[in-house]
Protein backbone atom coordinates (compact mmCIF):
# COMPACT_ATOMS: atom_id res chain seq x y z
CA UNK A 1 0.00 0.00 0.00
CA UNK A 2 2.79 2.78 0.95
CA UNK A 3 4.48 1.47 -2.07
CA UNK A 4 0.88 2.71 -4.32
CA UNK A 5 1.01 5.47 -2.09
CA UNK A 6 5.05 6.78 -2.78
CA UNK A 7 4.06 6.23 -6.51
CA UNK A 8 1.51 8.80 -6.70
CA UNK A 9 3.55 11.12 -5.12
CA UNK A 10 5.94 10.62 -7.95
CA UNK A 11 4.40 11.13 -10.28
CA UNK A 12 2.55 14.85 -8.59
CA UNK A 13 -0.91 12.83 -7.87
CA UNK A 14 -0.56 13.00 -4.53
CA UNK A 15 -4.14 14.54 -3.76
CA UNK A 16 -5.58 11.09 -5.09
CA UNK A 17 -3.53 9.19 -2.49
CA UNK A 18 -6.13 9.72 0.13
CA UNK A 19 -10.24 10.07 -1.12
CA UNK A 20 -12.51 12.35 0.11
CA UNK A 21 -13.89 9.87 2.93
CA UNK A 22 -10.42 9.57 4.13
CA UNK A 23 -10.20 6.09 2.94
CA UNK A 24 -7.31 4.81 0.72
CA UNK A 25 -8.15 3.35 -2.55
CA UNK A 26 -5.85 0.99 -4.24
CA UNK A 27 -5.59 -0.17 -8.05
CA UNK A 28 -7.66 -2.94 -7.65
CA UNK A 29 -10.67 -0.60 -6.40
CA UNK A 30 -10.66 -2.22 -2.59
CA UNK A 31 -10.72 0.15 -0.08
CA UNK A 32 -7.82 0.30 2.80
CA UNK A 33 -8.86 2.62 5.86
CA UNK A 34 -5.17 3.93 6.31
CA UNK A 35 -3.29 3.66 9.49
CA UNK A 36 -0.55 5.52 10.88
CA UNK A 37 2.43 4.25 8.57
CA UNK A 38 -0.08 5.27 5.11
CA UNK A 39 -0.69 8.11 6.60
CA UNK A 40 3.41 9.31 7.03
CA UNK A 41 3.42 8.27 3.39
CA UNK A 42 0.88 10.68 2.04
CA UNK A 43 2.39 13.19 4.64
CA UNK A 44 5.81 12.81 3.26
CA UNK A 45 4.75 13.34 -0.27
CA UNK A 46 2.81 16.63 0.61
CA UNK A 47 6.04 17.75 2.08
CA UNK A 48 8.32 16.96 -0.69
CA UNK A 49 5.82 18.42 -2.80
CA UNK A 50 6.03 21.51 -0.12
CA UNK A 51 2.03 21.43 0.16
CA UNK A 52 2.11 22.40 3.29
CA UNK A 53 -1.81 22.98 3.94
CA UNK A 54 -2.20 19.39 2.93
CA UNK A 55 0.50 17.90 5.13
CA UNK A 56 -1.17 20.19 7.75
CA UNK A 57 -4.72 18.87 7.07
CA UNK A 58 -3.85 15.09 7.28
CA UNK A 59 -1.65 15.48 10.36
CA UNK A 60 -4.91 17.55 12.05
CA UNK A 61 -7.11 14.31 10.56
CA UNK A 62 -4.93 11.43 12.27
CA UNK A 63 -5.59 13.62 15.62
CA UNK A 64 -9.05 13.78 15.20
CA UNK A 65 -9.11 10.13 14.14
CA UNK A 66 -7.95 9.34 16.95
CA UNK A 67 -4.54 8.17 15.94
CA UNK A 68 -1.15 8.48 17.36
CA UNK A 69 1.26 10.41 15.09
CA UNK A 70 4.85 9.01 15.94
CA UNK A 71 8.08 11.31 16.22
CA UNK A 72 8.86 10.76 12.86
CA UNK A 73 5.25 12.25 11.87
CA UNK A 74 5.82 15.13 14.27
CA UNK A 75 9.17 15.98 12.68
CA UNK A 76 8.23 15.69 9.12
CA UNK A 77 5.39 18.39 10.18
CA UNK A 78 8.26 20.94 11.58
CA UNK A 79 9.70 20.11 8.52
CA UNK A 80 7.56 21.57 6.08
CA UNK A 81 6.67 24.33 8.18
CA UNK A 82 10.09 25.31 9.10
CA UNK A 83 11.19 25.45 4.96
CA UNK A 84 7.85 27.47 5.09
CA UNK A 85 8.79 30.04 7.17
CA UNK A 86 6.08 29.25 9.82
CA UNK A 87 9.23 28.22 12.87
CA UNK A 88 6.63 29.15 15.71
CA UNK A 89 3.77 26.99 14.37
CA UNK A 90 6.97 23.95 14.13
CA UNK A 91 7.36 25.19 17.89
CA UNK A 92 4.03 24.72 19.22
CA UNK A 93 4.35 21.11 17.22
CA UNK A 94 7.09 20.31 19.24
CA UNK A 95 5.46 21.41 22.46
CA UNK A 96 2.46 19.01 21.24
CA UNK A 97 4.53 16.41 20.94
CA UNK A 98 6.06 16.33 24.08
CA UNK A 99 2.64 16.69 25.59
CA UNK A 100 1.31 13.24 23.84
CA UNK A 101 4.49 12.07 24.99
CA UNK A 102 6.45 11.10 22.13
CA UNK A 103 10.26 11.37 22.91
CA UNK A 104 11.51 14.21 19.92
CA UNK A 105 14.93 12.84 18.77
CA UNK A 106 18.06 14.58 17.27
CA UNK A 107 16.69 14.99 14.34
CA UNK A 108 13.66 16.46 15.35
CA UNK A 109 15.81 18.72 17.06
CA UNK A 110 17.95 19.37 14.65
CA UNK A 111 15.33 20.15 12.31
CA UNK A 112 13.82 23.13 14.56
CA UNK A 113 17.36 24.66 15.39
CA UNK A 114 17.40 24.77 11.13
CA UNK A 115 14.39 26.39 11.32
CA UNK A 116 15.68 29.14 13.44
CA UNK A 117 19.06 29.65 11.90
CA UNK A 118 16.81 30.19 9.04
CA UNK A 119 14.94 33.14 9.98
CA UNK A 120 17.78 34.67 12.09
CA UNK A 121 16.49 33.67 15.35
CA UNK A 122 19.88 32.34 16.58
CA UNK A 123 19.78 32.71 20.13
CA UNK A 124 16.26 30.53 20.22
CA UNK A 125 18.29 28.27 18.28
CA UNK A 126 20.82 27.95 20.79
CA UNK A 127 18.21 27.68 23.67
CA UNK A 128 17.01 24.78 22.15
CA UNK A 129 20.31 23.31 21.97
CA UNK A 130 20.89 23.67 25.44
CA UNK A 131 17.20 22.05 25.87
CA UNK A 132 18.40 19.13 23.59
CA UNK A 133 20.90 18.44 25.71
CA UNK A 134 19.27 18.91 29.08
CA UNK A 135 16.40 16.34 27.74
CA UNK A 136 19.15 13.52 27.45
CA UNK A 137 19.23 13.78 23.43
CA UNK A 138 23.01 14.08 22.61
CA UNK A 139 23.84 16.12 19.86
CA UNK A 140 25.36 15.30 16.68
CA UNK A 141 27.78 16.64 14.28
CA UNK A 142 24.71 17.83 11.91
CA UNK A 143 23.79 20.00 15.26
CA UNK A 144 26.67 21.60 15.93
CA UNK A 145 27.47 22.71 12.36
CA UNK A 146 23.66 23.97 12.00
CA UNK A 147 24.36 26.29 15.16
CA UNK A 148 27.40 27.10 14.13
CA UNK A 149 26.70 28.08 10.45
CA UNK A 150 23.91 30.26 12.06
CA UNK A 151 25.79 32.00 14.59
CA UNK A 152 28.43 32.61 11.78
CA UNK A 153 26.00 33.93 9.89
CA UNK A 154 25.08 36.30 12.17
CA UNK A 155 28.27 37.60 12.78
CA UNK A 156 29.06 36.03 16.06
CA UNK A 157 31.82 33.76 15.05
CA UNK A 158 33.66 33.70 17.91
CA UNK A 159 30.76 32.19 19.95
CA UNK A 160 30.73 29.69 16.69
CA UNK A 161 34.33 29.01 17.80
CA UNK A 162 33.34 28.42 21.03
CA UNK A 163 30.75 25.86 19.79
CA UNK A 164 33.49 24.38 18.16
CA UNK A 165 35.47 23.34 20.97
CA UNK A 166 32.90 22.52 22.67
CA UNK A 167 32.01 20.16 20.16
CA UNK A 168 35.84 18.65 20.22
CA UNK A 169 35.11 18.31 23.76
CA UNK A 170 32.36 15.88 23.08
CA UNK A 171 34.66 14.22 20.49
CA UNK A 172 32.84 14.96 17.63
CA UNK A 173 34.79 15.21 14.52
CA UNK A 174 34.08 18.48 12.86
CA UNK A 175 33.65 18.67 8.91
CA UNK A 176 34.79 20.26 6.35
CA UNK A 177 31.44 22.27 6.71
CA UNK A 178 32.48 23.49 9.99
CA UNK A 179 35.30 24.99 9.17
CA UNK A 180 34.17 26.62 5.71
CA UNK A 181 30.80 28.37 8.13
CA UNK A 182 33.27 29.81 10.58
CA UNK A 183 35.76 30.81 7.37
CA UNK A 184 32.93 32.57 5.66
CA UNK A 185 32.06 34.10 8.89
CA UNK A 186 35.03 35.75 9.34
CA UNK A 187 34.95 37.05 5.48
CA UNK A 188 31.79 38.66 6.26
CA UNK A 189 33.62 40.82 9.06
CA UNK A 190 32.87 44.02 7.95
CA UNK A 191 36.04 45.18 9.60
CA UNK A 192 38.89 42.80 9.24
CA UNK A 193 41.72 43.19 12.46
CA UNK A 194 44.35 40.92 12.70
CA UNK A 195 43.39 39.03 14.95
CA UNK A 196 40.44 38.14 12.68
CA UNK A 197 43.67 37.06 9.93
CA UNK A 198 44.71 35.08 12.55
CA UNK A 199 41.84 33.17 13.34
CA UNK A 200 41.51 32.38 9.66
CA UNK A 201 44.76 31.13 9.62
CA UNK A 202 44.63 28.96 12.46
CA UNK A 203 41.43 27.40 11.74
CA UNK A 204 42.61 26.43 7.98
CA UNK A 205 45.66 24.89 9.50
CA UNK A 206 43.83 23.08 12.05
CA UNK A 207 42.40 21.63 9.30
CA UNK A 208 45.29 20.31 7.79
CA UNK A 209 46.76 19.02 11.36
CA UNK A 210 43.36 17.16 11.84
CA UNK A 211 43.20 15.69 7.98
CA UNK A 212 40.28 17.34 7.18
CA UNK A 213 39.56 18.02 3.74
CA UNK A 214 39.66 21.53 2.09
CA UNK A 215 37.30 22.93 -0.98
CA UNK A 216 37.14 25.38 -3.01
CA UNK A 217 34.88 27.48 -0.35
CA UNK A 218 37.85 27.06 2.02
CA UNK A 219 40.69 28.37 0.15
CA UNK A 220 37.88 31.18 -1.81
CA UNK A 221 37.28 32.23 1.97
CA UNK A 222 41.36 31.96 2.90
CA UNK A 223 42.23 34.11 -0.10
CA UNK A 224 39.52 36.92 0.90
CA UNK A 225 40.41 37.01 4.05
CA UNK A 226 44.14 37.35 3.03
CA UNK A 227 43.05 40.20 0.87
CA UNK A 228 40.87 42.15 2.35
CA UNK A 229 43.41 42.32 5.09
CA UNK A 230 46.24 42.98 2.88
CA UNK A 231 48.14 40.17 4.17
CA UNK A 232 48.20 38.11 0.73
CA UNK A 233 51.23 37.42 1.48
CA UNK A 234 50.77 34.96 4.16
CA UNK A 235 49.34 32.53 1.12
CA UNK A 236 52.47 31.87 -0.05
CA UNK A 237 53.48 31.33 3.01
CA UNK A 238 51.04 28.51 3.34
CA UNK A 239 51.06 27.44 0.23
CA UNK A 240 55.17 26.56 0.90
CA UNK A 241 54.01 25.14 3.81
Amino acid sequence: MCTFVNGLFLTRNGEKALRQDGSARISDGSCIHPDCVIYNSIIHGFCRLGQVKEAVGLFNEMVLKSMNPNVYTFTMLMDVLCKDGKVREAKNALAVMIRRGQKPDVVTYNTLIAGYCQVKEVKNGRHLFNSMIRAGVTPNVLSHNILINGLSKTGEVFEATTLLRQMQRRHIVPTTETYNSLLEGLCRTENMRTEHVYEAVNLFEEMHMEHIASDTVTYTCLIYCLRKSRRIFYLQELIRK
